[in-house]
């Protein structure tokens, strides 16, 4: 409202003229006048204390919109989102993770945080290579599978008498 006490004809003349004069007005007076808001100070004056603060934001401002959910991660180190199965490291079952994610891309990578730390980048469920996952029952520890060699399979058929 004071910005548009201020106005003259002039600055009606076009849309150019009104930011002009509004941004002369803004620059001149407004971050010049004390504020109550600002107990007493001057917006430009504000700024200048508190300049050394401000951080750039980086090259990647990706980063800066994804979505955050919660959730714990499964005994066969699994989590849900939207769905979709993605898989994470194994000493994380049974932890609450943060997952971020960009929901335009679903079923593509996500980010997994826990207690503040980017831990991994999850992608989704293999469940062909899942199933084959041996899972020690008493530490729920997982280990890797290992294939027995085409003569060892061969040589377990002939000895079972069939």
């Amino acid at each position: 409202m004071q910005f548009l006490a201020a106005l003259g004809p002039s600055a009606l003349a076009s849309l150019e003229a009104l930011n002009r004069s509004f941004w002369s007005w803004v620059e001149g007076e407004y971050h010049q006048a004390p504020h109550r808001g600002l107990n007493g100070d001057c917006p430009a004056d504000r700024w200048l204390q508190n300049s050394d603060e401000i951080r750039l934001a980086g090259s990647d401002l990706s980063d800066l919109f994804l979505f955050e959910q919660k959730r714990k991660v499964q005994k066969d180190r699994t989590v849900s989102l939207d769905g979709v199965l993605y898989e994470v490291d194994a000493s994380l079952i049974g932890e609450t993770v943060q997952l971020r994610y960009d929901p335009n891309r679903k079923g593509k990578p996500v980010q997994v945080w826990h207690r503040g730390l980017q831990i991994q980048i999850a992608k989704t469920v293999d469940a062909y290579a899942n199933c084959f996952v041996r899972r020690d029952r008493h530490h729920s520890d997982l280990a890797a599978p290992t294939a027995p060699s085409s003569a060892m399979r061969l040589a377990d058929f002939s000895n079972r008498g069939d």
